[in-house]
This record gives C-alpha cells, structure tokens and sequence, in this order.
C-alpha cells in the first residue's frame, strides 16, 4: 500500500534530482543582482534557517 502511494512521487524527485545542478546554476546566476542576493540573505539569517543557505535546502531532498 505504502509503495502504490510513493511511486507517483518517484518521478517527481527523479525530475528534482535531474534537475539540481541547473537549480544551483540558476540560483548561481540570480545572486548576481545584489537586491536578490541581499534578500536572499536576509532569510538565511532567519533563525528558523538555522544558519543554512538556500543551496544546503535544496540540496536535502537528495540525500533522503
């Protein structure tokens, strides 16, 4: 039963997976405006980030 429900998610992280360095290349190319940049940080120093970047979020999907 547990199988039949995770098996549609398969492709959805296979996509995610495939996709994750052009994700980082993109967010790569977006710091490069320094408003961006700047809010971007802003966030990451949220204490609910607990010192984490963007980069580290979205790479933990990869390693469940």
């Amino acid at each position: 039963d547990l199988f039949d429900i995770l098996l549609p998610m398969l492709n959805i992280y296979q996509e995610f997976v495939r996709n994750h360095q052009y994700s980082l290349q993109i967010l790569a190319h977006c710091k490069q405006n320094r408003d961006f940049d700047k809010l971007l940080k802003q966030y990451e120093a949220k204490p609910d980030c607990e010192e984490r970047t963007l980069e580290t979020f979205l790479t933990y999907p990869m390693f469940q």
